[in-house]
């Protein structure tokens, strides 16, 4: 038998395992928890997902793995049941069962081929979450596009907020940076500027204290200070209140960053 060459060894160094790579994948959007039930050539495995819906029901998850076709698959959580088409591989589906308040088990059948399995689930409670979302552009100086082209999409970003505020009452942004801010107060008409003003002092449009997001280790305690300037101006001259600090894709922010924006007024960063 002759020996690898260096150039067969580095291409095995060089290709994928791709079942190393996407097992572990796999494994985690399968979900490692819940029971397993196993037919011939088809498992399935069923847990619960923190997952609701307004209608009083919560979500069972189901990944189905078939290392052959096994056409109609039944599956019954508890008095609920769904049947899915189960080709080879992975079939993923969420199956939504009443809301329990305590913990209960149910009863998991998996049907397919004239065959049958069953599993006990315990079926948990899931917390009622509350999210979030903030809404905002995100302000990324040379990654994407020069300077000035950058600042040309955010002018217009701001132009289209007013229009969106204006055509949905529901709808909120966030002025994550105030460079671009300040540059569009600078050069759009003044009724623009009143209604932008408007609708920030009214709670539709919330402003940020920072010009921009900053490498703020790289700053002495008084380059950081000056950035606040402008934040400080819009306070002062048009009752705009400005309790929010935001620093987005950047490795962190020093201690005199937090030590500033409380003294400065800024609640959350």
């Amino acid at each position: 038998m002759s020996r690898p060459t260096l150039a067969d060894r580095l291409a095995r160094v060089a290709a994928p395992d791709r079942d190393h790579e996407n097992g572990p994948r796999e494994e985690l959007r399968d979900g490692p928890t819940g029971v397993e039930l196993e037919l011939p050539g088809l498992t399935a495995r069923v847990a619960c997902l923190p997952l609701l819906r307004r209608d009083g029901t919560q979500a069972v998850r189901v990944a189905l793995h078939a290392v052959r076709p096994a056409g109609r698959v039944r599956l019954a959580v508890g008095n609920t049941e769904a049947t899915f088409e189960a080709p080879p591989g992975r079939t993923r589906a969420l199956l939504f069962v009443p809301a329990v308040a305590a913990a209960q088990p149910v009863r998991v059948v998996l049907e397919a081929g004239g065959r049958g399995a069953e599993a006990e689930l315990e079926l948990r409670p899931q917390r009622r979450w509350q999210v979030h979302l903030v809404h905002h552009s995100h302000l990324d100086i040379g990654y994407t596009d020069p300077q000035h082209l950058i600042l040309d999409h955010h002018l217009r970003y701001l132009d289209a907020v007013l229009d969106l505020v204006a055509a949905d009452e529901l709808f909120r942004w966030n002025v994550e940076a105030t460079w671009p801010l300040e540059r569009w107060l600078a050069v759009r008409p003044r009724a623009a500027r009143e209604e932008l003003l408007r609708r920030v002092r009214e709670g539709r449009v919330e402003v940020c204290a920072l010009p921009y997001s900053m490498h703020t280790e790289a700053y002495s305690i008084d380059e950081l200070a000056r950035t606040l300037r402008f934040a400080d101006s819009l306070r002062e001259a048009h009752g705009v209140e400005i309790v929010t600090a935001m620093q987005t894709d950047v490795p962190g922010a020093a201690p005199g960053l937090a030590t500033l924006l409380a003294g400065a007024g800024i609640r959350y960063l």
